[in-house]
């Protein structure tokens, strides 16, 4: 990959200009290009990010990738399916949260200075000059809704097109009890008081979000099993909040209802069988299809 110099991030802002892209990604339409990044933030902490874009010029949509968990999200960039999704025609960010993988500074556990983090990454990511504004996206994992959602709600000034959350928890520490003894584990050697759970339940802050919502959601959740409450939190935060457009595995509310809520039995009628990771050919074709 190619190296730059460190970026500078400031505050969070949204370009008012751009170029414009009428592009639809399509599977194969083009190679790609690897540029390793470093940006540094206004603490002075460094955040390791690599892009994956188009090798020909162009104007593109964009997708920032949110690594699940506690992990970093860097060696995403050498994955087959984030090759695929750029030689779709997207530009295509990973990257390590501060305090995880290459990058500098101290483990947030999702909190406000991750959330910080994403909020001034993403708006690197928009303000590149072969990206239109109008259409960057961001894909979650499992925990990095926490990180998007309070990112948004924090920074209402940032302005994706599409949040894609795939089997994201919506209540902390409620869903825990749903969780395996290795989860809470974890939750109970980091846990603070009331309002630092509240500060990494991404249901307190997807109201906020004004883009397409698209949850991707299995029989089998990957961290929960059965339970599919915290899917139903989300799709309802989002309904009632500022979202343009809400879906579950590619299909509204108005689809299959006329009460304006989720229910327990539309969620598990509209999930997907069996368990769902990533790559799978179904979470890449919806992840496509929001893109376009």
């Amino acid at each position: 990959m190619a190296c730059a110099a460190p970026v500078d991030l400031g505050a969070p802002q949204w370009p008012t200009e751009g170029c414009t892209s009428v592009h639809r990604p399509v599977w194969g339409h083009t190679l790609t290009r690897g540029e390793e990044v470093w940006f540094r933030t206004e603490d002075g902490e460094s955040i390791a990010g690599a892009v994956v874009a188009p090798v020909i010029d162009g104007c593109w949509p964009a997708l920032l990738l949110v690594p699940p968990g506690f992990e970093g999200g860097l060696d995403a960039a050498d994955e087959l399916t984030t090759q695929q999704i750029a030689g779709a025609g997207v530009v295509v960010l990973a990257y390590d949260p501060r305090g995880r993988g290459d990058s500098t500074g101290d483990e947030d556990h999702v909190g406000a200075r991750q959330q910080d983090d994403l909020a001034a990454v993403l708006s690197w990511l928009a303000a590149r000059g072969e990206v239109d504004p109008t259409r960057v996206h961001v894909r979650t994992r499992s925990l990095g809704i926490a990180q998007a959602a309070g990112a948004v709600h924090r920074h209402p000034v940032l302005a994706p097109a599409g949040l894609f959350d795939l089997e994201g928890p919506g209540i902390l520490p409620d869903d825990l009890a749903y969780a395996n003894d290795h989860a809470n584990e974890t939750w109970d050697g980091v846990a603070g008081d009331e309002d630092w759970w509240l500060e990494r339940s991404p249901r307190e802050h997807l109201g906020a979000f004004a883009g397409d919502y698209l949850r991707v959601q299995a029989q089998e959740d990957h961290a929960l099993g059965g339970f599919k409450g915290h899917a139903k939190a989300l799709l309802n935060t989002a309904e009632d909040g500022a979202a343009r457009s809400v879906r579950l595995n590619g299909v509204a509310l108005s689809a299959i209802s006329d009460e304006g809520q989720w229910h327990d039995d539309d969620v598990e009628d509209l999930s997907l069988e069996g368990r769902v990771k990533h790559d799978d050919p179904r979470a890449l074709a919806l992840l496509l299809e929001m893109l376009r």
